[in-house]
């Protein structure tokens, strides 16, 4: 009998997901040689929680005539979040479609209705619970011969589903001409007067939509100018009586920063941007500019996707401009519909799927493996963001800083600017960038004595090439250290490892991604940690006694003790021996199969670590 396919395991999982298993199989699950669960698929629940570092062997039965031949071995990470639900798969009302013009503004809607088509009535028992949110969509620049705002009537109809009003508004009066600022604040000003119009609808008692729209609930999304342009709005909007709760820019540009002129810090609304790795258009992915000047409110999101392009997220666009092999039409749709649904639902409607975009659960029905994030939430602690001024001497809590061991590390801007580490930074912020000069650098900051119980420390990382790409990938270790001097270390590859950079044709582009460091990762590291009573977060460049020339970089905001990082690596640098990685570091959690004897029947410590004494495995 083969070995059953398992899904992420973390520390503190009281249950296994089964990914693949055969039809009426007995599972088993063994923790250290000792069986804590037996079930059958989709999930075995276990009768006592995994830690980090635990070997977990998983097999699979159909007694009593086969037995157990193969078990899969999982070591538990640290952080490894578990596929759930998609939160795009809401589907509560059928969609209503019409087109709406009013002389120069025109576009289409999708909406709950009675039944779907076009022209049906509004869904009279949503309408009984009060008003709707509503979201209002802009395209960007492409031919105007094509109707580009029907581009995204598969989010519009996501939206509809679960209840929220979806408009997109054809924005072809401002495209295959002018571009610039001006542009982009005509672009705004056309997404207002869409709006104006839905509020005149609202009013009118003889429209379906009279007194249904909630414009304290409001939404935009903008892709490309439209992304610019949706940025812009609520620094050009007047008193109309609408509140902006979110804003996605969707491979947006930002034709300020372009223009030499001050980009636009989104505030006051939480705020997601999408960049496409391969975008063969905005080939800046400037919606990381915007990402890094966001204040959370309550908080803020970045998807990176590797091997996606500008164009694919619209059905009217059909040329595929990518830099690189990109994937299928239909990927690059989910990637929106599934991440775009999860922010609006989160902000729009009050649901709980902000965990899809914070990194704590991953959805069901997109290529995760390809999306690198960055998030962070309003009002969390920083120990340094190196966007004060005080040098690297000092973090952003005036205690100091040191560098030991061959380490060398300074601040530099995130950014296309004379003064950047190098060209592969399209941010706008200012992080540190680490070259340790021999194994095992430290870089350590002084934070007080403060309590770590039951807090997460959330760092934002990236590695940075030179040239050629080298063929490792680098990693770190983040360590605690109590007021006692006891100190305890977590790998980043446990977390979900440090992003390499996107070898694109025209450019080495480096994008940080958020670690988060969960504080049983510590104590499973050094159960004498004393989580209350810390006083500085060291840093080292070497988890593994590994030869590596390399430089990182904090990010520019972290939760609680962490700032933007990269790793910097020379041209040709590399650990003999390395194992081939993936895009984002080494998986979380390393599985493998394990042969049993041709009995059935195995000792537990052929599964387990030596010395675990536990019996044996059973068919």
């Amino acid at each position: 009998m083969p070995a059953p396919g398992v899904g992420p395991l973390q520390g503190g999982d009281q249950s296994v997901s089964i990914t693949s298993s055969v039809p009426g199989a007995q599972i088993k699950v063994y923790r250290n040689g000792v069986q804590i669960g037996l079930g059958s698929a989709p999930r075995v629940q276990l009768s006592q929680p995994v830690a980090v570092g635990d070997t977990v062997v998983v097999t699979q039965s159909l007694p009593p005539a086969c037995p157990a031949h193969l078990g899969l071995q999982v070591t538990v990470a640290c952080v490894d979040p578990p596929f759930t639900h998609d939160p795009s798969a809401l589907d509560l009302f059928p969609v209503g479609s019409d087109e709406y013009s009013d002389g120069p503004v025109h576009g289409s809607v999708r909406y709950p209705a009675e039944d779907d088509g076009p022209g049906q009535p509004f869904n009279a028992r949503l309408a009984g619970r009060g008003r709707v949110p509503i979201v209002v969509l802009a395209h960007g620049n492409h031919d105007p011969a094509d109707p580009s705002y029907l581009g995204y009537d598969y989010f519009q109809d996501s939206l509809a589903r679960m209840g929220i009003i979806a408009v997109s508004v054809d924005c072809n009066a401002l495209n295959g001409g002018s571009a610039g600022v001006g542009n982009i604040e005509a672009r705004a000003d056309l997404i207002i007067d869409s709006i104006r119009h839905f509020q005149t609808l609202d009013a009118d008692a003889g429209s379906r939509f009279f007194e249904r729209i909630d414009f304290d609930r409001l939404g935009l999304m903008g892709h490309s100018r439209g992304g610019d342009a949706v940025v812009t709005l609520p620094t050009v909007l007047p008193p109309i009586g609408v509140t902006i709760l979110a804003v996605l820019a969707l491979a947006p540009t930002n034709f300020r920063y372009w223009a030499g002129m001050s980009t636009i810090e989104p505030d006051g609304y939480a705020f997601m941007t999408i960049l496409p790795a391969s975008d063969g258009d905005v080939r800046d992915n400037n919606g990381a500019q915007f990402y890094d000047r966001a204040r959370p409110s309550p908080y803020k999101s970045q998807r990176y996707v590797h091997s996606t392009n500008h164009n694919f997220f619209n059905r009217q666009w059909l040329f595929d401009e990518g830099a690189t092999p990109v994937v299928s039409r239909g990927e690059h749709e989910r990637a929106l519909d599934v991440y775009g649904t999860a922010f609006f639902r989160s902000r729009l409607l009050g649901h709980g799927t902000h965990v899809f975009l914070d990194g704590r659960q991953r959805p069901a029905g997109v290529l995760t493996s390809l999306v690198q994030l960055s998030f962070a939430y309003e009002g969390s602690p920083t120990i340094d963001d190196h966007e004060d001024g005080n040098g690297i001497g000092t973090n952003s809590l005036g205690l100091p800083t040191a560098q030991s061991g061959g380490m060398v590390a300074d601040e530099f801007p995130f950014d296309q600017v004379p003064a950047a580490f190098n060209q592969s930074f399209f941010g706008l912020s200012v992080g540190m960038v680490m070259e340790p000069k021999e194994t095992g650098g430290i870089f350590r900051s002084s934070v007080r004595s403060l309590d770590f119980s039951g807090v997460e420390l959330w760092l934002r990382v990236a590695e940075v090439a030179e040239g050629q790409l080298p063929s490792d990938a680098t990693e770190f270790r983040l360590g605690l250290e109590d007021s006692t001097g006891a100190r305890a270390w977590v790998d980043s590859d446990s977390v979900g490892g440090v992003p390499r950079p996107f070898d694109r044709p025209d450019m080495i582009k480096t994008m940080l991604k958020t670690l988060r460091f969960r504080p049983e990762c510590f104590l499973a590291a050094n159960p004498a940690l004393r989580l209350d009573r810390i006083q500085a977060r060291p840093c080292t460049s070497a988890p593994r006694s590994r030869s590596r020339s390399s430089r990182w970089t904090p990010p520019t905001t972290a939760s609680l003790l962490s700032t933007p990082n990269a790793w910097h690596r020379e041209p040709g640098s590399a650990s003999a021996g390395a194992e081939t990685p993936r895009p984002f570091g080494r998986p979380r959690s390393v599985t493998r199969e394990l042969a049993e004897p041709p009995s059935g029947l195995a000792r537990a410590q052929a599964f387990g670590p030596p010395g675990t004494g536990a019996g044996r495995l059973g068919p």
